[in-house]
């Protein structure tokens, strides 16, 4: 049995320091990766590709059509201005990876960055942003039989 979770954790796509969260943060994070619906501005297309190389491993490795190693620095604003014309729901899928990876990646760059990018879609969204008490307690493993009691 526990050669078959090694193997099944070798084989994993998600990249081991996502290993250390609930299911629900794991999922929450991976929301962020899929394409916008109505076809995606290429600012928004390199935002998505960054995100996918902090939670995946890739399969392809430099092939930036899917997964992009470095930081898109030159897109804060570009994207910013063009999230009020994508649907709200994708947004936030992707704002709360942004917000997952910028609380727990455990290097202090690209968690700066993600967070940044965070708190920018909630300032242009007028949201106050989550601590990460507010976001981990969100996350928390709805089949704890304590949650929601008072």
């Amino acid at each position: 049995m526990y050669e078959l979770w090694v193997d099944a954790m070798i084989k994993c796509v998600l990249l081991p320091w996502l290993f250390n969260y609930d299911y629900t943060v794991q999922a929450a994070a991976l929301t962020g990766l899929r394409g916008y619906d109505a076809g995606m501005p290429d600012k928004v297309k390199h935002l998505v590709r960054w995100v996918r190389g902090i939670l995946l491993k890739d399969g392809r490795p430099n092939n930036e059509q899917f997964v992009r190693s470095n930081p898109p620095e030159f897109l804060y604003k570009e994207f910013i201005g063009m999230i009020e014309y994508m649907s709200w729901h994708y947004v936030w899928h992707l704002a709360h990876s942004l917000e997952i990876i910028g609380y727990l990646h455990p290097d202090e760059k690209i968690a700066d960055q993600a967070l940044q990018f965070y708190d920018w879609i909630c300032k242009k969204s007028h949201v106050t942003p989550e601590t990460v008490d507010e976001m981990l307690e969100r996350l928390a493993d709805s089949n704890d039989p304590n949650k929601g009691v008072d």
